[in-house]
Parts: structure tokens; C-alpha cells; sequence
């Protein structure tokens, strides 16, 4: 039972894996371009006002995202269609209305916000992109929910070449700069609007039921200020590090910061694949899924381990092969942040209990206090360290997030865990890491194979120190062997 579920919860995260990565893979895929055609300071203010336009789309979302993934299981086809309705119809009506509101007064909030009234066209295109994007959040829960990864696969394929396509065409060709960029995600995103709403008309009735949209509001509004946190967490110290650090300083920053993701991509496909198996299990039998919950924390502990000591180890090679030699003062950031996202990953596996029990009314309360965390590390370690220190503000915020959830998950839902075993994997990643850190003064060409032969190491490490079981071994000598 145990392999069936393992290998349902592998399969659908690698899925889910590779969707993350094309949906992020924009960002990847257009750094030499980018870093070649930008300056630092472009890619800085990609970054401020992009992040503004994440802090308004996760308010208009109003979390109903979590709500329509949870209520799904409680309603039958019918319910489902008139929910879907009423959620669809709600949000984006209220979404249009404030991002028409925000452009009317762009060139006040620009001005407000980032010092610099020239900022009010990218913020008004921003604007329209966060309404278009409103329409996709539905068909892409109810894949998952339906486990059509293979058909979310394809369609967030198409997206990605599409949003690439578009704004290299403007930049590459036409030579319009960060306006470019801006614009041409525009245009990508009306397009994707087309399909992704002929997708959500045929799953919803156009019906508003003010008894779902209040279900769901009680459900999802605890989640806002619980996301915004979230959003603190992870974006305000662009911001704050453009305000007392500078542009360029913003621009290494989210470059580094942008292969750090690396890292997200990979905790976020798992809880994609996570959260409707743990819904599922717990629904069937709670007994049996607390003992299933107990081991798969250890093999996705030993994953993201081995995941994070490769983006740190190589994150120097990284940027030297790929970014433009401007950039690659940026590659100390990213083991740093990588390490956030280890806790971020933590957190994934903490919080699934609480959504499941309908206990979010705890989240904003443990977000904002993480969130607090987090400014006051930015506040006390950028003027010391500058964007280091913005990249340890996060860690220490995601670390807060995932003890204050952890502490709390674990009175609602006690999960028996492996700690030899856990111990076992954060000692072998932390030391190798330690280890191959200094061979970053070196050429390319020794770094590179020294790192490899000594991260193929580590499995090997863990295997005489004891991690693996008598059967987890018999089946690795299986596996070699065929």
C-alpha cells in the first residue's frame, strides 16, 4: 500500500514537476537574453513593480483558489458547476472594478510606492495582466483535483512558449527594452485568457449563489492576510532592498534569486500533488494515512535535501554559463535562498492538516508573525550586508512560518516522525555543502568535476551511516541490477 501510494505521489509530482517548470522556465530561458539586452537596473525594475503586481493579484484572489481545491470534495457534479459559477463570476467582476481603479491612479501610486512617476505605464500593464490572469485559476485546480496532469502538462506547455515567445519578439527584435517585457506579456496573456476562459465556461453555470461565495469566503478570506504574509516573505525585499540598496544591487539580487527558485519549483510540484492525495487518504481513513504521512516526510526530506545541495553547490557554474558577466556577482544568493525554500517546502507538509480540518483561522495569526520576522531582518541586515542580507531575512521568516504551522499541525495531527533518519539527511547535505563551497575560487573545469564526483558521493555516505532500511536496500540492489 505504502509503495502505491509513494509511487502515485512520485508520479503526479514529477508531472507536476516538469508543469512548474515550464510555467517558470520563462524566467530561465530569457536571462541571456535579458542580461545581455537589460542593464541591472532594468532587471530591477522588472523586479519592484513585478512585485507590486503579485501583491494585487494575491488580494483579488481573495484566496479562493484553497477554497474551490477543498470544496471540490464536498459537492457532486452539479453543486460543483454552480459553486464554480458564483466563485468565477465573484472574482472577476471584483477584479476588474480594482484594477481599473489602480490605473486610473497609476501615476499617484507609482509615484508612492517607488519614488518614480515613470513607473505608471509598467504598473498600469501590469494591472491588465493581473485581471487577465484572474480567468486561469480554476481550470488548473480542477486538473489537479481530477489528476489530469498530462493535459495540464500540455496546456501549460503551449503558455509557456507563448508568454516567451511574445516578449523576446519585442525586446530581441523591435528593441523596446523593459517597456517590452511588460507589454509583451501583455499581449501573451490575452491570448492564454482565450483558452483558459473557453475552459472555465464549460465547467461553470453563469449563476451567482451568494450561499457558495459566503461558503467560501469564510473559508478563504483567513487566507488573505495569511498570503499577503506569505507575499512579505517572499517578495517585499526587492522592494525594500531597491529603496536602500539601489537598483542594481535589486537586479543581481533577483537574479540570484531567480535560480534559487530552482528550489520552489520543486516543493510547489509536490504540494500540487500533496495536498488533494492528502485529502484523500484522510477522508478513506486517518489511522492508516498518519502512518503513510510519517514516512513520505522522510523521502521528500531526503529529495529536497539532495535537491537543494546541487542548486547551492552549482550555483556559481550556473550563472557564470548562463548570465551575462554583470551578473555574476549574484551567485551568492542563491544557496541562501534555497535554503528559505527548504523551510517553505517544510511548510508544505505542516500546513496540509490545517486545511484539512478547516483550521485556517490560524494562519494569519502565524503568517504575520513570520511576515514581522521578515522586516525586521530586512530592515536590521540590508544596510550590513545589502542583498545577502535581504536573502537571510527570508530564510529566518520561512523558518518562523514553518515552526509556528509545525507546532500548531502537530496538536491537530500527530505524525510519528523518523528523526534518526531525518538527522542522517541534514548532516550529509549540510556538511557536503560546507566542503565543496571553497572550490568556488577555482576554474570552471576543476570546480565542476570535484563538485559532481563528491555529490554522487553523498547516497553512498548515507548508505553506510545507516539511513536506508534492510528492504529499501534489497530494492536499490534490484533496481541496479535491472
Amino acid at each position: 500500500m505504502f509503495k502505491n501510494n509513494l509511487r502515485e505521489l512520485t508520479s503526479d509530482s514529477f508531472v507536476y514537476g516538469l508543469t512548474g517548470l515550464l510555467s517558470r522556465s520563462i524566467g530561465f530561458l530569457l536571462i541571456p537574453v535579458y542580461t545581455r539586452m537589460l542593464s541591472p537596473e532594468d532587471y530591477g525594475v522588472m523586479s519592484v513593480v513585478g512585485t507590486t503586481a503579485q501583491i494585487i493579484s494575491i488580494i483579488l484572489m481573495l484566496g479562493l483558489p484553497g477554497a474551490v481545491q477543498r470544496f471540490y470534495f464536498d459537492h457532486d457534479a452539479r453543486q460543483n458547476r454552480r459553486f464554480l459559477g458564483s466563485i468565477v463570476l465573484f472574482q472577476n467582476g471584483l477584479g476588474l472594478a480594482a484594477c481599473l481603479a489602480i490605473i486610473a491612479f497609476a501615476p499617484q501610486i507609482s509615484g508612492a510606492i517607488y519614488k518614480r512617476t515613470d513607473f505608471a505605464l509598467f504598473l498600469t500593464l501590469s494591472m491588465i495582466q493581473v485581471w487577465l490572469t484572474l480567468v486561469s485559476m480554476a481550470p488548473g485546480i480542477l486538473m489537479v483535483n481530477r489528476r489530469q496532469k498530462w493535459l495540464n502538462l500540455a496546456i501549460t506547455g503551449s503558455g509557456t512558449l507563448i508568454s516567451a515567445a511574445v516578449p523576446l519578439y519585442l525586446v530581441l527584435v523591435k528593441k523596446m527594452g523593459v517597456s517590452g517585457v511588460f507589454l509583451g506579456s501583455v499581449y501573451a496573456q490575452a491570448l492564454l485568457w482565450l483558452v483558459y476562459g473557453w475552459l472555465t465556461l464549460k465547467e461553470m453555470d453563469w449563476v451567482i449563489e451568494w450561499r457558495y461565495v459566503k461558503t467560501a469566503l469564510a473559508f478563504s478570506l483567513p487566507l488573505v492576510p495569511h498570503l499577503l504574509s506569505h507575499w512579505v516573505l517572499n517578495f517585499i525585499d526587492r522592494i525594500m532592498l531597491q529603496r536602500m540598496a539601489g537598483l542594481e544591487q535589486t537586479g543581481l539580487y533577483s537574479l540570484g534569486y531567480n535560480f534559487g527558485l530552482i528550489m520552489m519549483l520543486a516543493v510547489g510540484s509536490v504540494n500540487t500533488a500533496y495536498a488533494p492525495w492528502f485529502y484523500r487518504q484522510n477522508n478513506q481513513d486517518q489511522e492508516v494515512a498518519i502512518k503513510l504521512v510519517g514516512r513520505m516526510i522522510t523521502y521528500y526530506l531526503l529529495a529536497i535535501g539532495l535537491l537543494f545541495l546541487g542548486v547551492a553547490s552549482f550555483s556559481r557554474e550556473a550563472i557564470e554559463l548562463v548570465a551575462d558577466i554583470r551578473f555574476f556577482r549574484a551567485y551568492p544568493v542563491v544557496p541562501v535562498v534555497a535554503l528559505g525554500y527548504v523551510f517553505q517546502g517544510l511548510y508544505f507538509m505542516a500546513v496540509a492538516p490545517l486545511f484539512h480540518f478547516k483550521k485556517t483561522a490560524w494562519l494569519p495569526f502565524l503568517s504575520i508573525a513570520a511576515a514581522l520576522v521578515n522586516i525586521v531582518l530586512n530592515l536590521w541586515l540590508i544596510p550590513r550586508w545589502g542583498m545577502m542580507g535581504a536573502a537571510w531575512a527570508t530564510v529566518g521568516g520561512l523558518a518562523v512560518l514553518f515552526c509556528g504551522v509545525g507546532y500548531v499541525s502537530s496538536r491537530l495531527y500527530p505524525v510519528k516522525l523518523e528523526w534518526r533518519r531525518i538527522a542522517i539527511i541534514i548532516l550529509a547535505a549540510g556538511i557536503t555543502f560546507l566542503l565543496l563551497w571553497p572550490l568556488n575560487n577555482y576554474r570552471l573545469l576543476v570546480s565542476i568535476p570535484l563538485k559532481v564526483l563528491a555529490f554522487l558521493a553523498v547516497p553512498v555516505v548515507m548508505w553506510m551511516a545507516g539511513f536506508f532500511s534492510s528492504d529499501e536496500k534489497e530494492w536499490i540492489k534490484t533496481k541496479i541490477k535491472t
